[in-house]
C-alpha cells in the first residue's frame, strides 16, 4: 500500500509486517503495521475502529503517582543538569501532570500542553492556566512569540501523525541552543525482535509509528537537532507470574548487553 512515511516520500510503499488476528488483543483486531520498503520504520497502516492517537492513561497515571514520580527522577536530574534555575519548560501532551508537577516544584518555569479533554481536566485541577487543551500547532497560534529553553515529548511523538512537522514546530519554539527531550517506545529491541504482535509496547489503537532509536536519531538531524546523549529502559513487569518474570528479566538482562532497551529517551540540542 501507499502511505506517508517519515523518511520525507509524500507516498511510499509500505508492505504489511505484523498482521493482528489472532492474538490475546480483542482490541487490535484486524489492525495491520506495515513497514516502509524505503527506511524501514514500522507504522500502523490499517486501523481499528476504536484507534484513536489522542488516548491518555490519565487514570493509571493517578493511581500511580508515587511509581511514576520515581520513575521520573533520573529524566528530573538530567533537565537539571542541561538548563538553568527558573527556565521555561514546555510539555507537550503532559497527561494528568506527573511530570509537570515534578518540573514545578523543581524551579522551572512550567507549561503543559494536552489534547486529551480528560487528561486536560485532571492536570488543569493542579495547575490551572499553566496547562491548555491543546496541540502544539494551536499553541502556537494563539502564542506567537514565545520560545522555551527546552520541550518534552514524553511517549508523545509515537501518537503524531506527521513528526516531522512536529518536530519542525518545537524547533520554532527553542530558545537558542534550546534543549529537545524525547522518549519514545524502541522497537530495536530483543523482546520486539522475539515476540514482535505480542509485544506490550506496540499498541496500535493508539500509536501511529513504531519507531526504533535510529529512527528518532534521523528525524532529529533533519529537523535541526544534534544528540548530546541517551538512554534505554526496560518494562519492569511487577504483575508477571515469576517464571515469566524472570524469562523477561533475562531478555532485559540481554538488552542491556547489546546496549538497547524497550524504551529510548534522548536529549538532542538545537542547532539551526
Amino acid at each position: 500500500m501507499r502511505d506517508t512515511c517519515i523518511c520525507g516520500a509524500a507516498q511510499t510503499t509500505f508492505i504489511p509486517f505484523l498482521t493482528f488476528n489472532h492474538t490475546p488483543f480483542p482490541a487490535y483486531k484486524g489492525v495491520i503495521i506495515s513497514k516502509c520498503k524505503k527506511c524501514g520504520v514500522l507504522k500502523t497502516t490499517q486501523r481499528s475502529n476504536n484507534f484513536d492517537p489522542a488516548q491518555s492513561r490519565d487514570e493509571m497515571y493517578e493511581e500511580n503517582v508515587a511509581d511514576f514520580n520515581q520513575l521520573f527522577l533520573p529524566f528530573l536530574a538530567k533537565l537539571k543538569r542541561y538548563l538553568p534555575n527558573h527556565a521555561r519548560v514546555l510539555d507537550v501532551g503532559c497527561s494528568s501532570g506527573i511530570l509537570l508537577g515534578l518540573l514545578d516544584k523543581a524551579g522551572f518555569d512550567v507549561r503543559g500542553l494536552e489534547p486529551n479533554k480528560h487528561a486536560f481536566q485532571v492536570a488543569h485541577k493542579k495547575f490551572g492556566k499553566k496547562v491548555m487543551n491543546a496541540t502544539l500547532q494551536e499553541y502556537i497560534k494563539n502564542n506567537k512569540g514565545k520560545r522555551f529553553d527546552a520541550v518534552i515529548y514524553n511517549h508523545v511523538l509515537e501518537h503524531i501523525e506527521d513528526p516531522m512537522k512536529e518536530l519542525g514546530l518545537a524547533h520554532s519554539m527553542l530558545s537558542k541552543d534550546g534543549i529537545l527531550f524525547i522518549g519514545v517506545p524502541n522497537r530495536r529491541n530483543v523482546i520486539f525482535h522475539l515476540r514482535k504482535e505480542y509485544w506490550e509496547s506496540l499498541m496500535p489503537v493508539e500509536h501511529i509509528w513504531h519507531f526504533s532509536d535510529h529512527d528518532i536519531e534521523s528525524l532529529l538531524q533533519k529537523a535541526g537537532f544534534a544528540r548530546l546523549e541517551s538512554w534505554y529502559d526496560n518494562h519492569v513487569r511487577a504483575d508477571y507470574p515469576p517464571l515469566k518474570k524472570l524469562y523477561f528479566s533475562l531478555l532485559c538482562f540481554i538488552n542491556e548487553i547489546f546496549t538497547t532497551g524497550e524504551a529510548v529517551t534522548i536529549i538532542a540540542r538545537k542547532t539551526s
